[in-house]
Order: structure tokens, then C-alpha cells, then sequence
């Protein structure tokens, strides 16, 4: 019975007050009373300092920070799935590019032969002679060839315009890229070889080849003819390489549809 009212005092000092019911009310003797236990206003126990306790638990005085730099830098983690959009999104803007590049050459090119004619005498005779591109097959095919791709790219901007204005990047289907890619390369090898078979006639009509082929541009008196119908070739090669490179990137987006 000391022990309890020991401890009972205890109690109340340290925060928590008892009430003792003393069981012979109830008719009832017994060594021990029972106890019911009432939490104190813990406004009170704030004011009370902690030293009073002897059994509290005081913190260590402190200590400098043994924080290291590595632990205290803060790391700013990217996701890789966003790293993937970034990296797709600036292929799309690079072959968008490149096809708007393919069209400026090709509507250039397409210009500069169908505005192409001059009319010459020959030396030291007073006969003239009116050249034009419709006079050789190979200029003719390089001006059907470069308004082909001028309106093939201007179709391939206008999606991706589309797709832009709608608020995302043109990514198209499978069927999609691939159709776009066999049309690439098609595009490819028409366009680089009418460029070619007009680099040939171009050299041809400025150098000749003897007394097979005369230098057209010398003995008819034809220079800007001839000088407009290399700058048309130049204009022409010029957007073959674009839709070459146009090609690559239309075959890497058909590979990664492929595994995907």
C-alpha cells in the first residue's frame, strides 16, 4: 500500500494525478486499491523545465554538421521517357527542316528552267538560234522531276504544320511511314538522277566534244542560257541531298515502328 501511494505521489509530481477508490466503500478488502489516471494540462507540463526529472532523457548538446557536399547537393533527376521526347521531337523539327529546305531548292530549280531562254547568232554567220530547255530531253526531266518533289515535300510541311497547330509532333502510323519512306526514296533517285543527266548536257553545251558535239554555248553565243541552266542543275542537286537526308530519317522512324 506504500508503494502505491509512493507511486500514486510520484505520478502527480511528474504529470499524471491519481485518484484513489477506496474498495471498502464497496464492501470489499483487499491489499490494493484500484487507480484511475488522469492526463494533466500539458500547457503546464511546457512551462515545467525537463532537469526537474530525474529520470528524463536530455538531448546532446550540439554538434557542427558532419553533412557531407556529396549528401547536401541537390540532385535533379530527369526521366528517361522525357529525355526520349526531347530527343524525338528535335528529330522531327530537323526533318522538317529538311523537306521545307527540299522544296525551296526544288521550286528554285523548277523557276529558274522554265524561265530559261535566249535567243543567238552563230559566229561569223548571221543565223540565230533560239535555245530553250524544251530543246534537250535532260532539262526537260529535271523540270518535271523538281516540280514532283516541290509538291511532294510542300505535302509532307503541310502535315507536319497541321500536326503542329493541333498541338503535337507528327508521328505517323506504320502504314504511314512506311509509304513515306518508299515515296523518300524514289524521290531520292528520280531527283538525283535528273540532276545528273542535266549536269552532263550542262557540260556538254559549255565544253563540247570536238566536232561530235559542239560547244553550244560558244558557237551559238548562248552564255546566259547556258550559266541559268547550271544554276537550275546546282538548285536541283541541292534538293536531291535534302530528301536523301529526308530519307534517312524517314527509314530510322519505319525502324523504330518496326521494334516497337
Amino acid at each position: 500500500m506504500g508503494d502505491l501511494e509512493n507511486d500514486g505521489v510520484a505520478r502527480g509530481k511528474y504529470g499524471v494525478s491519481t485518484e484513489s477508490i477506496d474498495t471498502h466503500s464497496q464492501g470489499k478488502e483487499g491489499p490494493c486499491s484500484e487507480h484511475r489516471f488522469t492526463m494533466s494540462d500539458p500547457q503546464k507540463e511546457l512551462k515545467e523545465p525537463a532537469n526537474n526529472l530525474p529520470y528524463a532523457v536530455r538531448e546532446p548538446p550540439n554538434e557542427p554538421s558532419r553533412t557531407s557536399p556529396i549528401s547536401a547537393t541537390r540532385v535533379i533527376s530527369i526521366p528517361s521517357t522525357s529525355l526520349a521526347m526531347h530527343g524525338r521531337d528535335r528529330r522531327k523539327i530537323a526533318e522538317a527542316i529538311l523537306r521545307i529546305a527540299t522544296a525551296i531548292f526544288s521550286l528554285i530549280a523548277f523557276l529558274v528552267m522554265a524561265n530559261n531562254h535566249q535567243t543567238g547568232t552563230e559566229l561569223g554567220t548571221k543565223l540565230t538560234f533560239h535555245a530553250k530547255f524544251s530543246d534537250f530531253q535532260a532539262y526537260s526531266y529535271l523540270l518535271g522531276m523538281n516540280l514532283l518533289a516541290f509538291v511532294y515535300s510542300t505535302a509532307q510541311v503541310f502535315m507536319w504544320g497541321l500536326a503542329c497547330k493541333q498541338g503535337y509532333i507528327y508521328s505517323p502510323t506504320f502504314n504511314l511511314a512506311l509509304a513515306v519512306f518508299i515515296c523518300d526514296k524514289l524521290m531520292a533517285l528520280l531527283l538525283f538522277s535528273a540532276s545528273s543527266s542535266a549536269a552532263t548536257v550542262s557540260i556538254l553545251s559549255q565544253k563540247g566534244v570536238g566536232s561530235i558535239w559542239p560547244s553550244i554555248c560558244t558557237v551559238w553565243q548562248v552564255a546566259n542560257f547556258c550559266s541559268q541552266a547550271e544554276g537550275a542543275v546546282g538548285m536541283s542537286f541541292f534538293s536531291s541531298f535534302c530528301i536523301i537526308a529526308s530519307a534517312l530519317f524517314s527509314g530510322y522512324n519505319l525502324v523504330r515502328l518496326m521494334t516497337n
